[in-house]
């Protein structure tokens, strides 16, 4: 019978830390009002793995991200008639550039708003003319 010797060593690995992106995008809102300039729609949240903060943008022009808050730029206003949706990819993205997006579909409410654009195209009426246009 032959004896086993085993050689019995430790080591220590060193795990390094990969930047991840930014997960768990979310907006709290999906309404915005129509003809209210500046309106908020909701809130945005999202993680980065780090901790380290994250910075938001919007591909709609007519919005922004201000201080965690999605909102249309002041003297931006939606009107339902024109559009009663509006689609938007929010990308959130951390110091190292690493991003993650989001996409959103927000309601544009409809508000019963006066008539508008009324005309008159006569001005005379021929006297004693029953029924005259």
């Amino acid at each position: 019978m032959e004896a086993c010797c085993c050689l019995l060593t430790s080591a220590t690995l060193a795990v390094t830390d990969l930047d991840e992106a930014p997960t768990g995008l979310a907006l709290t809102g999906t309404v915005v009002a129509e003809n209210a300039p500046g309106a908020i729609v909701g809130t945005v949240s999202g993680t980065d793995p780090e901790g380290a903060p994250l910075t938001w943008s919007v591909d709609d022009p007519r919005f922004e991200v201000v201080g965690g808050t999605l909102k249309l730029r002041d003297g931006v206003a939606l009107d339902h008639e024109a559009g009663g949706e509006v689609e938007l990819i929010l990308t959130a993205a951390d110091p190292a550039g690493n991003a993650t997006t989001h996409a959103a579909t927000l309601a544009v409410t409809d508000l019963d708003e006066a008539p508008a654009g009324l005309a008159l195209t006569g001005t005379v009426v021929a006297e004693n003319a029953p029924g005259a246009i």
